[in-house]
């Protein structure tokens, strides 16, 4: 009868959260298959048990009337199986491995029993998927730690290891045909998705914390439909009975690497230009780049056979220098004509943003530099780029029918533009004396998951699974309190064009983004004769805020 109502109440949450719902999605695998006698004829009721080698926690079944059976939730790890019936040898077979999302055949014929006998088998790979229809890639461990990713960047590359799987406008993943949007992530069978940018994800972990991820592609099972394309499923490590630990350090510099053509072109011509205008500054002899990346990792036992958890920590700092070369800037001869003949709001805009001059030429432009009025700069902008990033876990198992698992992704990211050449254009124009209106970039990002998994009965079983998400990225130029004059820009249509600005630029004063999102999914699994049913369903409640440019409304009614 409590399973009877618990299945009723799962549909009826997935017919009322259908308006604005998906489909359930889980990263816990799956262990099926068939128990045969030496004949090839079915064994009923023989008693199959996994246990997860890292954490000694087990769950049983047995065969039904057809021999099969099922483990319909069971978490990324090494699994021992073993396999008893009357009248037959015991069979354990250690080393199956399962991955996120993962479907694991494993069906077994037994002998018949010679006194107390127990066959060991070391279990392999089936070279042909037969349980299930989904077209997937698995990316396991090995392969995330022997890859020679140059930025740690698991989802930048690995990905485009799968069949189908083609790069996108932006250059992610995507699969089957769709666009970006058509890529779904999930972490540790929550979801990850960011909303602001179309097949975007929310949370990168650090490589140390990811144990594999499944690439689930456009054959998938219906309780992947968030997902035109393809789902992304990444399953990060949980402590065992063993503590373990990592420390890391990557470096990279750019004094060991040697110049392309277009900076060696870019430093002779600053070379050049501050030949005939000392002011103009002479680019790095190679461009500034100094990347320090380190963390670390532990993970044990809080309770033996009980409570396991894991912490990472993860941090990147990062100075560099983005060329900006042969930027247009008023010679002083314009500068001069423009003090002389500005009314009182330009000698105001003068006096807040003083520009930059060059009398420089530009390169391949006839009447530029000198007495003219354009001149070109060459600037290299300061860039610096800081990441926190914080993993933690917590795994109880309370019973073999009943586990809760809770984790948590945080990570904290500032940049720093000086000028605002850089990725994000965020700043304002070079102003005298080589000042700058700096711009901030800053994102604040978490994702939190609590993930319940109950066993009713050895064909019944369900996961129900929490998530909170948040993207917060607010991007500021210079400190908007004290700005009160907008960006002016200087066309100089009768000049070939040859156009500058004064000023922070406009479109990106105050910039926000906000994403608040809260995620209930439940997925109910039962096992009936040779039939698998899965019932579930997804509800997401939250917000997408975007906050624009206050600061410039103000400013044009003279504020």
């Amino acid at each position: 009868m409590r399973v009877r109502t618990f299945a009723m109440l799962a549909v009826a949450l997935l017919i009322l959260a259908s308006g604005a719902a998906v489909w359930s999605q889980t990263v816990q695998g799956v262990i099926t298959g068939t128990v045969t006698d030496p004949t090839g004829a079915v064994v009923p009721n023989a008693a199959v048990t996994i246990t997860n080698v890292g954490t000694n926690i087990s769950q049983s079944t047995t065969t039904g009337s057809d021999g099969s059976y099922r483990f319909s939730l069971v978490p990324p790890g090494t699994y021992t199986v073993e396999i008893k019936a009357a009248n037959f040898s015991t069979v354990r077979i250690s080393g199956v491995v399962v991955e996120a999302s993962q479907t694991i055949p494993l069906s077994h014929q037994l002998e018949l029993a010679k006194a107390q006998q127990v066959i060991e088998v070391t279990e392999q790979a089936p070279l042909v998927q037969t349980a299930t229809s989904d077209l997937g890639y698995q990316v396991n461990s090995s392969t995330i730690e022997h890859a020679a990713l140059v930025d740690r960047d698991i989802f930048d590359v690995l990905p485009f290891m799968a069949p189908a799987v083609t790069p996108g406008l932006d250059m992610t993943a995507t699969s089957g045909g769709a666009r970006e949007a058509g890529t779904s992530y999930m972490l540790n069978g929550a979801e990850d998705n960011n909303n602001f940018s179309a097949g975007a994800l929310n949370i990168n972990p650090p490589l140390e914390t990811v144990e594999d991820f499944a690439l689930i592609q456009n054959v998938m099972s219906a309780q992947y439909g968030r997902g035109m394309g393809e789902v992304v499923s990444a399953n990060q490590k949980s402590g065992t009975n063993k503590f373990h630990g990592v420390v890391y350090e990557q470096n990279r510099n750019a004094t060991l690497n040697a110049n392309d053509f277009f900076y060696n072109r870019d430093y002779g011509s600053s070379v050049l230009a501050h030949q005939q205008d000392p002011l103009n500054p002479v680019l790095p002899t190679r461009p500034k780049y100094i990347k320090n990346q380190f963390g670390g990792t532990i993970g044990g036992p809080i309770k033996k056979d009980k409570t396991f958890f894991f912490f990472a920590y993860d941090r990147l700092k990062l100075l560099q220098g983005v060329t900006a070369a042969d930027v247009f800037e008023p010679t002083d001869t314009a500068l001069a004509a423009i003090n002389k003949n500005a009314g009182p709001l330009a000698q105001q805009v003068l006096a807040a943003y003083p520009p930059m001059t060059s009398n420089s030429p530009c390169p391949n432009i006839s009447n530029t530099g000198g007495a003219n009025l354009v001149g070109c700069l060459n600037i290299s902008d300061p860039l610096t780029t800081a990441q926190d990033s914080y993993y933690g876990r917590v795994d109880q198992n309370f019973s073999n029918s009943d586990r809760l698992s809770f984790s948590a992704n945080i990570v904290r990211f500032t940049e720093l533009d000086t000028y605002g050449f850089g990725p994000i254009g965020e700043g304002g124009s070079v102003l005298a004396g080589l000042k700058g209106i700096p711009g901030t970039d800053t994102i604040n990002q978490h994702n939190l998951a609590l993930i319940e998994t109950h066993t009713f009965s050895p064909r019944v079983a369900n996961e129900l699974i929490l998530s909170h998400n948040r993207f917060l990225n607010p991007e500021i130029e210079g400190n908007p309190a004290q700005q009160r004059t907008p960006e002016v820009t200087i066309g100089n249509l009768g000049e070939g064009s040859l156009g500058y600005s004064f000023g922070p630029f406009e479109g990106g004063q105050v910039v926000s983004f906000v994403q608040d999102r809260w995620a209930l999914q439940d997925n109910l699994s039962w096992t009936v004769g040779r039939h698998n049913l899965k019932l579930g369903g997804s509800a997401n409640y939250g917000i997408l805020y975007r906050n624009w440019v206050r600061f410039f409304e103000r400013a044009w009614k003279g504020k």
